[in-house]
């Protein structure tokens, strides 16, 4: 791929490229258009690491207005930072006292047989 112009600089934890493609209007250069994909195929190629994009769209060689674009990365960290953690100290959990069973009473009458 043909590029005209092609900047990398980080500000906090971004990465921004900025990549410029050279005019269609000669027969000589064909068409082309970047994405963030391509964008990250080329920062590979150079050895930069970057996260996921945040910002950027697409850059086409065929107007002057969109031949030039920024894309935005996340910085590629190694590990992400931890968040500090509050340890609570655990009171012991007693059990609970069994329940002392309740003597079943029948409110139903027997029928109690006559002998007859």
């Amino acid at each position: 791929m043909n590029i005209e112009e092609f900047k990398t600089w980080e500000e906090d934890d971004k990465v921004f490229v900025y990549i410029s493609l050279p005019h269609e209007n000669t027969p000589r250069i064909p068409r082309m258009y970047l994405e963030p994909p391509h964008v990250v195929d080329i920062l590979k190629e150079k050895n930069i690491e970057v996260g996921p994009c945040i910002a950027g769209g697409k850059v086409k060689n065929w107007r002057e207005h969109t031949r030039k674009g920024t894309w935005v990365f996340e910085k590629k960290m190694l590990d992400k930072p931890t968040k500090g953690v509050i340890l609570k100290e655990e009171k012991e959990v007693k059990p609970k006292p069994a329940k002392k069973k309740r003597a079943k009473t029948s409110t139903k009458k027997k029928k109690v047989s006559t002998g007859e």
